[in-house]
């Protein structure tokens, strides 16, 4: 069974990894906050709320191809990263230092990554039918 040719997108191969490796630290942070739940204060579940959502709207619109998350993904990261070394999220240093290089690796790779967001956007837009006012 196959799906709709609309709604195949067509990623490199690194670009699906970029994403996955994102969202699996993500969901990683997620479980290291919910371990500690009940010794964390209120100011570090906000900010690990806000790492959510940044990373959900971030990387979804990485995937989707949207022009916004090409300035979001930089933010996130850096904000992610700050994030990180503030506050002790991660139960090991070498859990850190993990999560410090995969953000440092992330805000790497982040031009090339918006090479492909800005051009499939562009692609979009140019398919798009137009809209009458």
């Amino acid at each position: 069974m196959r799906g709709r040719k609309r709604f195949e997108i067509h990623l490199p191969h690194w670009f699906s990894a970029y994403i996955f490796v994102n969202c699996s630290v993500l969901f990683y942070t997620y479980v290291q906050m919910a371990f500690r739940l009940k010794a964390v204060t209120l100011w570090e579940q906000r900010v690990n709320l806000a790492i959510h959502l940044l990373t959900c709207t971030s990387v979804g619109g990485l995937y989707h191809g949207r022009e916004y998350s090409v300035w979001l993904e930089p933010l996130r990261l850096l904000f992610y990263l700050v994030s990180v070394l503030a506050i002790p999220i991660f139960s090991t240093l070498q859990e850190t230092a993990v999560v410090v290089g995969v953000c440092l690796v992330s805000l790497l790779t982040w031009p090339r990554v918006s090479a492909i967001t800005l051009s499939r956007a562009t692609e979009a837009s140019a398919t798009a039918p137009n809209k009458v006012n």
